[in-house]
């Protein structure tokens, strides 16, 4: 008997495509605090659920024997759900996670994923299979630019601004033989399947750190792009106002704020979300570039990538990233297949239509900055 998996978060940017992926695979029972027009699938219960009260999470959990959650701002929401989900021996799964505390959790018997979507979650698997395409070869030099033109949820702004305050990362840096090097001068420039004026900032997350370790890569350096122009001026403003309280609803309504701005000042309609690697072994140099049209697909399927791992039992109790459990071949070839990612190669038609005309692995001659979404925000305050 298929196990029964509970998606949070349900008609939400990640959550809808996190129901696409797993309905008519297995019984669902999907949750969020107004059920509106939902389809009226057999194998789907829809359920009215707070994840604010306590109660009816509770209530929303029995019978699951894994729970997604697609819900956010995370920094709020992620600690309390993982508990409540944990205490009564479910495995779990969260998108992103940030504001989960993993040192409460390891006494659980449950079996956790966390960062279970595009960054993190194939952030760090992309490593692993640059690994596997490599397969014994040295690997001495990563190079890693991902960023698009997209459109952004209120909570999403919302966990972006308050991951200043969780240690998400560190800026500035990048990882080099088995060790945290700080940047001085950022050399690279910005690849050209972005803009010219795209700007980048290098940046480390954990998870980044561990799957370069994991993979044996000797030096992995991670650039996220941001193509708003006015984007450094709306963070600014809005950091000035989270100083004055972190309080819930508080910070909604600013993230509401911010997320309008930002959408006022996207320089074109077409979203899209590209990723650029550079890979420098012994003998030779490659380049690979992808473009997904939404990123929301990406978290959707990693999420339930992961739920379709946990369901096949290969995962003890504990703590994992996507990439520690997970194929990254099998999961990159789906995401090729299934055209979530689309490849961007020379004299490719997509890339002409964007006006890019280039030599695959040429680089554009403007010299970067320091803005990022991530990154950024610490700049400020750091």
């Amino acid at each position: 008997m298929n196990k029964l998996i509970g998606i949070l978060g349900c008609g939400g940017g990640v959550g809808q495509y996190v129901v696409n992926y797993l309905k008519g695979k297995y019984p669902l029972k999907c949750g969020q605090r107004k059920i509106v027009n939902m389809n009226a699938d057999t194998d789907i219960e829809y359920v009215q659920v707070d994840v604010r009260n306590r109660k009816e999470l509770i209530k929303f959990c029995q019978n699951c024997s894994i729970v997604i959650n697609c819900t956010g701002p995370s920094y709020y929401l992620s600690r309390e759900i993982a508990s409540v989900v944990c205490e009564h021996n479910i495995d779990y799964i969260d998108t992103f996670g940030i504001g989960i505390d993993k040192e409460e959790l390891y006494n659980y018997e449950s079996t956790m994923i966390i960062g279970a979507g595009s960054f993190p979650g194939l952030s760090g698997i992309l490593p692993v299979w640059i690994r596997k395409e490599q397969q014994e070869s040295e690997i001495r030099r990563v190079n890693i630019f991902a960023g698009g033109n997209e459109h952004i949820t209120a909570s999403a702004c919302a966990d972006f601004l308050l991951s200043t305050f969780s240690q998400f990362g560190k800026i500035d840096s990048y990882y080099s033989h088995q060790q945290i090097k700080k940047t001085e001068n950022i050399t690279e420039r910005v690849p050209l399947i972005f803009p010219d004026t795209a700007e980048i900032m290098e940046y480390l997350p954990d998870e980044i750190y561990l799957s370069a370790e994991y993979s044996r890569i000797d030096e992995l350096h991670w650039y996220n792009v941001q193509t708003n122009s006015e984007y450094r001026n709306i963070i600014q403003e809005a950091l000035l106002k989270l100083m004055i309280s972190q309080e819930y609803e508080y910070v909604n309504r600013l993230a509401e704020n911010v997320k309008r701005k930002l959408e006022n000042k996207r320089e074109e309609s077409k979203t899209w979300y590209r990723i650029w690697l550079e890979i420098e072994t012994v003998t030779e140099k490659k380049n690979y570039g992808y473009e997904a049209l939404d990123s929301y697909k990406i978290n959707g399927r990693i999420a339930a990538f992961c739920a379709e791992a946990l369901c096949s039992g290969i995962c003890q109790k504990g703590i994992y990233w996507p990439f520690e459990i997970l194929d990254a071949e099998i999961v990159m070839n789906s995401l090729i297949n299934e055209e979530i990612l689309i490849g961007l190669k020379e004299n490719d038609k997509k890339m002409q239509e964007h006006d890019l005309n280039y030599e695959e692995g040429e680089l554009n001659g403007k010299e970067t900055s320091d803005n990022c979404l991530w990154g950024w925000i610490r700049t400020i305050l750091y």
